[in-house]
């Protein structure tokens, strides 16, 4: 029972690695684009007094980015700081450990998982499912060891 517990663990875990890799890409391509915004802002001028003792749109679009972008940071260490952790634990596995639960749950392209497993580690097909069975197991085990 605790074995199928942390088999689920270590699945979950790797998608949640999966999803905070794409979101930190998406998260990097908007602090470009803020940026961008940004630095091409036209000056403030105060030649203008605002009508109704608040700021311009102008002022407030601006004020909107740098606060985007500020939170947009913090999310993106936030997210760099959890991958940091998944890698750490995924480091200390055997080579043939990593290299299963990289076929079997982070390379998107793999086909037929267990035969390229099979051709790469040289193993039969039932010894690639027991290697990815301990391999999830010892993910687990890691991980949750250090960050539960």
């Amino acid at each position: 029972m605790k074995n199928r517990k942390n088999k689920e663990k270590a699945i979950e875990l790797l998608k949640r690695y999966k999803l905070l890799k794409v979101r930190s890409r998406i998260l990097r391509e908007k602090l470009i684009a803020l940026e961008n915004l940004i630095t091409s802002a036209r000056g403030v001028t105060c030649s203008v007094t605002p009508n109704r003792g608040g700021s311009s749109k102008y002022e407030d679009k601006l004020v909107d980015y740098i606060t985007r972008k500020d939170f947009y940071k913090l999310k993106l260490a936030t997210y760099a700081e959890e991958i940091a952790g998944i890698e750490s634990a995924i480091a200390e596995l055997s080579e043939q450990e990593k290299t299963t639960l990289q076929v079997f749950f982070l390379d998107d392209n793999a086909q037929d998982r267990v035969g390229t497993l099979s051709e790469i580690l040289g193993f039969e097909r039932s010894h690639i499912y027991r290697i990815r069975e301990r391999a999830l197991s010892n993910l687990a085990n890691i991980y949750y060891a250090r960050y539960a």
